[in-house]
């Protein structure tokens, strides 16, 4: 059953007083080739993102109908994450790659690359299986074991727990439990910002 998990600066050109050394500085933006001036572009590509690297980043996201569901903007220190090393979504990975330091981005992620809905990850629980200080209700949450019955307490993990809420509950006292992610079959909107590359 699939697992649900709740995203160089040189210092040669600087004097010993810290002040910018450039021997071009005094040169012509253009070169003259004998007929006509053509001007040349001083341009320097700017660093960018790439698979390996750590970045600082916010993002928010919203949902189909443009409400905002999260925002790293809300407080704390914007987070960082390793390109490439599952910390989001592989879809929010892509968008961060090729992505300069202050460059901001606008993306808009089907469910397939966020999170899909998987009909294995519903579930019945009959009342002999249940271990909770109340009947179970509709619209409760509760941890699910996604291990075999005979499995002992000791040997239970993080990875063998799954959270769930309770859809409906059946006339026997079964109850349906739906552990796919809360934002499951849904298009998601994100409006990224790469705050810095460290």
């Amino acid at each position: 059953m699939p697992r649900r998990n709740d995203f160089h600066a040189s210092h040669e050109n600087y004097g010993e007083h810290g002040s910018y050394r450039d021997d071009r500085r005094h040169a012509p933006p253009y070169r003259d080739d004998g007929r006509r001036h053509v001007f040349e572009s001083r341009n320097e590509t700017a660093r960018v993102a790439r698979k390996g690297d750590r970045l600082q980043i916010h993002y928010t996201c919203f949902d189909e109908e443009g409400k905002k569901l999260e925002s790293t903007h809300d407080g704390g220190p914007a987070p960082t994450i390793t390109l490439g090393g599952g910390d989001v979504l592989k879809a929010l990975e892509k968008a961060f790659t090729g992505m300069a330091a202050g460059e901001r981005k606008t993306v808009t992620i089907q469910p397939k690359d966020a999170f899909p809905y998987d009909e294995d990850l519903v579930t019945e629980i009959t009342p002999d299986k249940w271990q909770l200080d109340e009947p179970p209700k509709v619209g409760m949450t509760i941890d699910v074991l996604d291990a075999p019955d005979d499995i002992a307490d000791e040997n239970v993990n993080e990875d063998d727990i799954m959270q769930g809420v309770v859809t409906e509950i059946l006339n026997d006292g079964t109850a349906i439990v739906d552990c796919n992610h809360p934002l499951a079959d849904k298009t998601l909107t994100f409006e990224l910002e790469l705050v810095k590359i460290l």
